[in-house]
């Protein structure tokens, strides 16, 4: 099934180096393929457009020592296990490539393709990226389930209102641990509750469309989610996180070799085809 998928690919390209010791064949079709599912997610739910090519360079290191030296030479946080950074050759994720790596990689790629929706809140940047690395990618589905210690901390430092996320000004980077740790949940929180929904789904997709600012943000809720942020608010404070849920994402039960889950358009974007180029 991994070999069909990567036969249908059209225009995404993960190129894998790794450093301290050889990346598995197996590895390489595992980044590939998560890419595309969570691509073919992001056009189809969330109406983001893609280039083409998409391309994605992955470095993944085995060497603790290396890996530890190169994420203090990049200046990433001392808890960080990747990032994702652009750099003058294109986009690029470093991963420890520990009994983790397919959750970091889930991470990064999120924000490998959330760079192409435009300005989006912070908040919901990772969010989303959290959600993804809580997921679960099985054929045609992201299955999203809540860690324990999501639950924990919500438990232990509660959550903020809708309005008080849409507006908090902390740049999220450069925190130390247990500050970084509660507000990633908290915008985790928001996402999943957004994204079990269509009406959720259809508020983020309106959010993106937006500038990413609070007022921007705010607007799409207001005219997007039915009975806007008043609803949202109290739904918010009456969701329990111990979300589970199945996001669907096109493909084909038996795709033909030169039958493409992605088509390009007249304009040059790249979409699923069960977006078209509308």
């Amino acid at each position: 099934m991994i070999l069909a998928l990567g036969q249908a690919l059209a225009g995404v390209v993960v190129t894998v180096d790794g450093v301290g010791g050889p990346v598995t064949q197996s590895q390489r079709l595992m980044l590939q393929s998560t890419l595309d599912r969570v691509g073919v997610f992001y056009t189809s739910a969330l109406g983001v457009r893609l280039p083409d090519p998409l391309p994605m360079h992955v470095v993944v290191y085995l060497d603790r020592e290396a890996f530890e030296g190169h994420r203090s030479r990049a200046g990433a946080p001392g808890w960080s296990e990747g990032w994702f950074r652009t750099t003058a050759a294109g986009p690029e994720a470093v991963l420890w490539g520990g009994d983790g790596m397919r959750a970091i990689f889930l991470h990064e790629a999120s924000h490998h393709l959330l760079a192409h929706a435009g300005r989006s809140p912070r908040w919901l940047n990772e969010g989303l990226a959290q959600v993804m690395e809580t997921a679960r990618v099985s054929g045609n589905a992201l299955t999203v389930t809540t860690p324990p210690r999501y639950g924990q901390i919500l438990a232990q430092v509660g959550r903020p209102t809708v309005d008080a996320i849409l507006t908090n000004p902390s740049t999220w980077t450069d925190l130390p641990a247990d500050q970084a740790g509660p507000l990633y949940v908290q915008g985790w929180a928001l996402t999943a509750l957004l994204l079990g929904s269509a009406e959720g789904q259809a508020t983020v997709r309106a959010v993106l469309a937006g500038d990413g600012s609070p007022a921007s943000t705010r607007a799409a809720i207001e005219s997007t989610y039915p009975g806007g942020m008043t609803a949202l608010e109290t739904r918010y404070a009456r969701w329990r996180p111990d979300a589970s849920f199945v996001l669907p994402t096109p493909i084909q039960a038996k795709p033909a070799a030169n039958d493409a889950l992605w088509i390009r358009c007249a304009d040059g974007r790249l979409v699923a085809r069960s977006v078209g180029c509308r």
